[in-house]
């Protein structure tokens, strides 16, 4: 592994940690998705992807951080068949974060897609309670 792929997996640690505890704090909305700024603490926003999802696996919910995006972007999660599980829009996903509940879905593998402007981002999730 290269040292710029140890310091991401470094940072993405940090940032599970530090954001897991924010987490707890705020909770997901009734539509299973909550809005906050992650660019304070030990990991600021940076240069890891285009999508970063945190933790993962996740049992309860899933941070979903945007790098690689600025403006609006639609949020969704879909199951392994297909069938859409959630959907959100952000409004401003520069310095954002989304964190969406999972705890009601079943454990599998899940496709979080992140679509802005005929641009679109998927990335696995998987769920384990």
């Amino acid at each position: 592994m290269n040292t710029s792929a140890m310091k991401a997996l470094i940072l993405i640690a940090a940032a599970a940690s530090t954001l897991t505890a924010a987490a707890q704090s705020s909770g997901p909305s009734s539509t299973g998705f909550s809005e906050g700024n992650w660019n304070t603490g030990t990991f600021e926003q940076a240069t890891t992807g285009r999508v970063v999802l945190f933790p993962n696996p996740a049992s309860n919910e899933v941070s979903i951080a945007f790098p690689g995006f600025t403006g609006t972007a639609v949020v969704s999660i879909l199951g392994s068949d297909g069938r859409l599980m959630r959907r959100d829009q952000v409004n401003q996903t520069a310095g954002q974060r989304l964190i969406a509940g999972v705890s009601d879905l079943p454990d599998g593998i899940y496709l979080v897609n992140v679509e802005q402007e005929g641009d679109r981002v998927t990335e696995r999730l998987i769920v384990a309670h």
